[in-house]
């Protein structure tokens, strides 16, 4: 152990920088930083320390170009460009979050740490085609692993490869023939496969399993026939969940989306000088605040999205958001 301590001089400053930016004394661990990089220049960590001292004084713009230093200086060691791909794709640079990622598993394709990560990334991208690829080499990695077949199932509906999904969570029900989880997805895998009395079956299972689920109910009215007048909130919310971080680049960017641009308009166009309060149901990531900006009065935001929520809050207009 001592052998270590003394083999690796640069250990116990990082993790003093590190106690340092968690206790906010900033200049203290920005004068050891520089006294490490004119040490030893060619740390990668110093540049991970770097970054987390960037961010702590909210500087991304330092963050990435810290990061980018790392990578550069170590262009094979994993970690660098974890970090990297995890601040771009908090940006919303989900493209360069997922190539910078892939980059990662490129070098250690075995490693779950890293596979994690770069699953994360594209999911956040929607990426599926990424993150199924990733997700099936975690699974063979620890097959029987819940979480990762469970998440490997629902990419697998989510990419309509409905007859795979289904063999997936048949050998899912294998491990445990009661996960009231499985069951339901495998019963909407069958919906897909238009199956609708297997899936039916199966689907009472589940609800035997998980009383007054909204979920499964949804479900077992589907394959029933029947046309439900709502889906269930969770549902809802799940999706626009997932949906949030590329929300307003896919929203506007690709599907050309202008009501918001256009409500502004007309605020702006019956209330002189913005002498009015608005209440912005359905507000998202707050589209509608970025174009109209403050108001007189309240501006409320409510969403079933937390996560919408969340992206809404930076622009710093809205004076409420539920």
């Amino acid at each position: 152990m001592n052998q270590a301590k003394t083999s690796d001089p640069n250990l116990a400053k990082l993790h003093a920088i590190e106690a340092d930016i968690s206790a906010g004394k900033l200049q203290q661990a920005a004068t050891l930083l520089n006294t490490m990089n004119a040490a030893t220049p060619a740390d990668p960590r110093i540049y991970l320390a770097a970054a987390m001292l960037a961010r702590a004084a909210n500087n991304p713009k330092q963050e990435i170009a810290s990061l980018q230093h790392a990578v550069a200086i170590s262009p094979r060691w994993p970690p660098g460009y974890l970090e990297l791909a995890k601040v771009y794709s908090r940006l919303a640079r989900h493209d360069e979050a997922v190539a910078t990622a892939n980059r990662a598993v490129e070098l250690v394709p075995m490693d779950m740490t890293v596979l994690e990560v770069a699953v994360a990334m594209a999911h956040a991208a929607g990426d599926t085609i990424t993150g199924q690829r990733h997700l099936q080499s975690a699974h063979a990695l620890k097959p029987t692993d819940t979480r990762i077949t469970k998440a490997l199932g629902i990419c697998l509906i989510a990419m309509g490869d409905y007859r795979g999904a289904e063999a997936h969570w048949r050998n899912a029900l294998v491990q445990d023939a009661d996960d009231w989880f499985v069951l339901g997805w495998l019963g909407a895998c069958l919906i897909g496969l238009e199956r609708k009395e297997e899936a039916a079956e199966v689907l009472q299972r589940a609800i035997s399993l998980s009383p007054d689920n909204p979920t499964l109910i949804f479900y077992l009215a589907v394959a029933h026939g029947e046309t439900p007048l709502t889906q269930p909130r969770e549902m809802t919310q799940d999706l626009f969940d997932g949906y949030a971080n590329r929300f307003d680049k896919h929203l506007v960017g690709e599907l050309k989306y202008r009501v918001p641009k256009r409500v502004a308009e007309i605020i702006r166009e019956r209330s002189s000088g913005l002498d009015t309060s608005v209440l912005d149901l359905g507000c998202g990531t707050g589209l509608l605040g970025v174009y109209l900006g403050p108001i007189s009065g309240a501006f409320v935001g409510v969403d079933v999205s937390a996560k919408m929520l969340e992206k809404a809050v930076p622009h710093g207009v809205y004076t409420e958001l539920r």
